[in-house]
């Protein structure tokens, strides 16, 4: 699989929130992407390139054009100038699709799915939830948590997907009381969430796939609650579609080497000689040659470092970014990459 690098143009902007914005994009070409998958973005701001991963809000199987859904961020760079240059932006530059959040191609009539959602974390859900109804699903659970109906991104599109033979949608509302049977109120605590799921699948809860994506403790929350329903991991499915740079992520450190490498390094056809000391990973150790490598997260979530493995074998500590198709290819994310062998070559075109 190859990984392209795109310029496209906006096709139109929609309103979804007061602080909350929609990006059709005018691809001219075709773009495939599966549910769930996201892009990097990058744009130029104040005289630097800055890029950013966004989730496809869009469904590839039946809306003409990708977009992309963005919310505004305390103290995000990136959102704050979106949200008030997007009419202003000419091109955009696209690189993807990234991502192994996606549905099972498979027929859902026998299969109900359990969407787990907190604010934006709707945006990756939304062609999820698009793509099992259109392939057979009988039977969809949406809780959508946020703080009130004014900022429910998608509402009126949920609203219009809402059937109750086949998809319930829960709202929870941490800051607005609202007397319905579909609304939950007050903040979300394990036992609500469990009991809202068991009275929903009754004794289908074994055959239930679940998708969650939110903020990091609401999403902890959820897969707690999951669990202690005695759902195995493998039904599972979780987007840390927000990780900072400087989060403590755990991972492991075995099989790392305990000596220093010297790998070559191809970056837009210069061919470097990189010396890559114990513990420390290749994107790193390139830096410090003063090798310009682009990257955005640090933690294996955005992609936006991948480079090629051409030889030898390197270990990959953390993974949210690259499919499996990708990994087939030799394709492997150099902030979480260390080399294994002495013969390690790998390529970086951007």
């Amino acid at each position: 699989m190859q990984l392209k690098k795109y310029l496209w143009k906006t096709a139109r902007i929609v309103e979804e929130t007061a602080d909350t914005i929609t990006i059709v994009f005018d691809a001219k070409e075709p773009f495939g992407y599966k549910p769930g998958q996201f892009v990097n973005l990058t744009l130029e701001i104040d005289g630097e390139r800055v890029t950013r991963s966004y989730s496809l809000s869009s469904y590839c199987e039946e809306d003409d054009s990708p977009a992309i859904t963005i919310k505004l961020l305390r103290g995000g760079l990136m959102s704050s100038y979106i949200l008030h240059n997007a009419h202003n932006i000419a091109e955009w530059e696209i690189e993807g699709p990234f991502g192994n959040f996606t549905p099972p191609e498979k027929d859902y009539s026998d299969t109900p799915v359990v969407l787990l959602a907190g604010g934006s974390g709707i945006t990756p859900l939304m062609p999820i939830m698009r793509n099992v109804l259109a392939h057979g699903a009988k039977k969809l659970l949406l809780v959508f948590a946020n703080k009130s109906m004014e900022t429910i991104i998608f509402k009126e599109a949920l609203t219009g997907f809402s059937d109750k033979r086949k998809f319930r949608l829960i709202h929870a509302l941490s800051r607005q009381e609202i007397v319905s049977e579909d609304v939950l109120t007050g903040r979300l605590d394990a036992v609500v969430i469990k009991k809202t799921i068991k009275d929903y699948l009754d004794d289908q809860l074994n055959d239930a796939l679940f998708f969650i994506c939110g903020p990091e403790a609401l999403m902890d929350l959820y897969k707690k609650a999951v669990s202690e329903l005695g759902v195995e991991d493998a039904h599972i499915l979780t987007e840390h579609f927000v990780i900072e740079e400087n989060d403590n992520i755990p991972v492991s450190l075995k099989g790392l080497p305990d000596k220093t490498y010297e790998i070559l390094l191809h970056y837009n056809e210069i061919t470097n000689l990189v010396e890559v000391p114990p513990g420390m990973d290749i994107m790193t150790a390139a830096h410090a040659d003063k090798i310009p490598i682009p990257f955005s997260c640090k933690n294996g979530t955005c992609g936006t470092c991948y480079g090629r493995v051409l030889k030898g074998e390197v270990k990959l500590l953390r993974n949210l970014a690259l499919s499996d198709d990708h990994l087939k290819d030799g394709y492997t994310l150099l902030c979480q990459a260390h080399p294994l062998t002495e013969d390690v070559e790998i390529d970086v075109q951007r």
